[in-house]
């Protein structure tokens, strides 16, 4: 049975720069044979039975009771929306300063009508000194949204329940481009935040 608020599998991809995109993987990626990781990815959590990290050195951990369920392919996180969450230690290589390009995805399959999600990202709060973080937050018209404490894409379109959706987001150093199931669906100018916090997920 799926918790109440959302499941993450897929893959979060996060990498530095457009030439060597980062990653930040979720779960599996694509029913049947999975295609490889892309160069340069630097972290690959699937979901699938652990928040090991496939690519890297990036283990996380979870935490109160934060469970897996059926993926997209294999298994997925799946989250209650109240304090279930994956930890992810600080690192220098998921961090990334104001303006370094960078890219992140992952798979989705949210199950609750919550308006403000986080979906992962380093943060240390909603407060601020957010570097990165892919969010819903429909209290405010976005039903979609990447980016730092200094600007960000959003789209007002809300995520659809309970089908699996691929979502995406680039930044090449001065506009954020944020995708849903492939299609471009925002793009602003903005910068990333401060990098010294942990990764968390969702």
């Amino acid at each position: 049975m799926r918790a109440p608020s959302i499941v993450l599998p897929g893959s979060i991809l996060v990498s530095p720069g457009l030439a060597r995109p980062v990653s930040i993987t979720l779960s599996e990626p694509a029913p049947g044979l999975c295609a490889p990781p892309p160069a340069g990815m630097v972290a690959w959590w699937r979901g699938n039975g652990d928040a090991g990290d496939a690519a890297g050195g990036h283990a996380g951990t979870t935490l109160n009771g934060a469970p897996f369920a059926a993926g997209f392919v294999g298994q997925a996180f799946s989250f209650d929306g109240v304090d279930d969450v994956v930890s992810v230690p600080d690192a220098s290589d998921l961090g990334f300063g104001p303006s370094s390009p960078m890219s992140t995805d992952g798979w989705i399959f949210r199950t609750g009508s919550a308006p403000v999600l986080h979906l992962w990202g380093k943060r240390p709060g909603c407060a601020g000194g957010i570097n990165y973080q892919m969010a819903i937050d429909e209290s405010i018209g976005c039903g979609l949204g990447f980016g730092g404490d200094s600007g960000g894409a959003c789209t007002a379109t809300a995520i659809p329940l309970n089908v699996w959706t691929h979502v995406a987001a680039t930044f090449d150093g001065a506009t954020f481009r944020l995708y849903v199931n492939g299609a471009q669906v925002a793009t602003s100018p903005g910068s990333l935040g401060p990098a010294t916090t942990l990764l968390v997920i969702p």
